[in-house]
């Protein structure tokens, strides 16, 4: 019996499982969904159908009899919500990792059990900080449209830097990240404070700052969400050079 189950197929799925795989362990995925299960076999993944939302299903994944860490991370929160309660339930000891999406859900997903709560979003902007901080891929990430990646989703994506006005409502307010992803759908890398120099300031590194007249916010979403949120924030057009 396998001791570690990830519980969905999705790109973050996929991810956590080719890292646990990286790591010398021997993963499967259990998938409820008979189309996603077909392309995870297809795909040479090992996998069994079967719905985790039940104490029976659990079980037999080994839920208390040999299952050390459960990944709860289907595009659904509410399945992640229920499977985390039954399988905490069954077993205390069991390390639980969920999926959830902003403060509430990862609130909601603790109470319910999970020892730890993977927000899509956050593991994408630091994944492109990261990139962002090394100068051979600056340029790259700059005059390139970045490709589909394996955590937001198959639209092509692209870095856009937002330019706070004078007369923008975010002027005077902090960053707030979530903010942007829920009004804009867009992940904020950092903060490019012209006070300060030109060294961007990365959210990843627990950013608390408040926007003034001149900062430039660095995004990472598809061109439309920029674009729209660049017509909102400063009032000008959006120009990707």
């Amino acid at each position: 019996m396998r001791d570690v189950v990830v519980y969905g197929f999705n790109p973050l799925a996929v991810e956590v499982y080719r890292d646990i795989k990286v790591r010398g362990r021997t993963p499967i995925f259990a998938i409820d969904d008979e189309d996603k299960f077909i392309a995870a076999v297809g795909s040479g993944y090992a996998a069994l159908f079967i719905d985790l939302r039940h104490d029976a299903k659990l079980r037999e994944v080994g839920a208390g009899s040999g299952l050390k860490v459960l990944f709860c991370v289907d595009e659904d929160t509410s399945k992640n919500l229920i499977t985390t309660i039954a399988a905490r339930a069954i077993d205390k000891e069991l390390v639980i990792v969920a999926r959830g999406l902003g403060r509430h859900e990862r609130h909601k997903l603790i109470l319910a059990g999970a020892n730890k709560v993977l927000d899509p979003y956050e593991l994408a902007a630091k994944k492109f900080a990261m990139l962002y901080k090394k100068p051979a891929i600056v340029e790259m990430l700059d005059n390139v449209i970045l490709k589909p990646n394996e955590l937001l989703g198959d639209e092509d994506l692209e870095l856009g830097e937002i330019v706070i006005g004078p007369s923008s409502s975010f002027c005077g307010k902090i960053a707030d990240t979530e903010e942007l992803r829920r009004t804009f759908g867009l992940v904020a890398i950092g903060i490019v404070d012209k006070e300060r120099g030109e060294r961007m300031i990365y959210f990843v590194e627990g950013l608390s700052h408040k926007l003034d007249t001149g900062d430039v916010l660095v995004v990472l979403g598809r061109k439309k969400d920029i674009i729209h949120a660049t017509r909102v924030i400063t009032g000008e057009k959006y120009d990707n050079g």
